[in-house]
């Protein structure tokens, strides 16, 4: 057998959230679970790695607000 079966209606719901996380996604985990989704359905398809970018971007935003955060309250520059 040179490749096992993958379920159309899975694979669909998973491009498909994949999709809505990368155009409205704000939770981390949500965009994390989406992609491991499609990533274990298609490691190839070019949206698992465009989600990767979004999510890598977004902890970075987050780091940013966080050390911000941290030097207000500190009175300490960031």
């Amino acid at each position: 057998m040179s490749k096992s079966y993958t379920n159309p209606v899975a694979y669909d719901s998973a491009v498909s959230e994949v999709r809505n996380q990368l155009e409205f996604g704000t939770e981390m985990q949500a965009m994390v679970a989406a992609s491991d989704e499609l990533r274990e359905l298609d490691p190839e398809h070019p949206l698992v790695v465009a989600l990767e970018v979004r999510i890598r971007r977004a902890s970075k935003v987050n780091f940013m607000a966080l050390r911000s955060k941290l030097a207000a309250s500190t009175r300490f520059p960031a």
